[in-house]
């Protein structure tokens, strides 16, 4: 798949193949439609975060929208490395609880759905067990 990947801290990420990922047990294949070059990425890819990648290559990215098998659009945070939100599209788990974030519009951009997950408060709802993941926005 094509993805940003990042070759070594402080670079810029390239447009370049990465390896599909492969969803496990308890994750689902999720197709990204929308991902935010926010701080926490810029800095992630820097390596001046304390969340930084260990390993590179890797696809940058924490968090976006995005669609599964099923076609449910759903928000997912921080994928398993070296797997990001700035690629074709990632494995997210699918033992979360039910968090839904209703659009004004089923025909909503899945940008405008991205913005509207920020609020630490969907982030609590969503952190299920005390990891983050996927949440629906059906």
């Amino acid at each position: 798949m094509k993805a940003a990947v990042l070759t070594k801290p402080g670079r810029t990420p390239v447009f370049a193949d990465f390896d599909d990922p492969v969803p496990q047990v308890d994750e689902e294949l999720i197709v990204v439609t929308a991902s935010a070059l926010s701080h926490v990425t810029k800095s992630r890819a820097s390596g001046s975060h304390h969340t930084a990648p260990d390993s590179l290559p890797g696809v940058v990215g924490i968090d976006g929208v995005g669609r599964t098998q099923d076609g449910r659009r759903v928000y997912f945070v921080l994928p398993e490395e070296p797997f990001g939100g700035m690629a074709r599209s990632i494995g997210g788990p699918t033992n979360r609880p039910s968090c839904t974030l209703a659009p004004r519009s089923k025909s909503a951009p899945e940008i405008s759905l991205r913005g509207r997950a920020i609020p630490r408060s969907f982030w609590d709802q969503c952190r299920g067990g005390g990891t983050l993941g996927a949440c629906s926005l059906s």
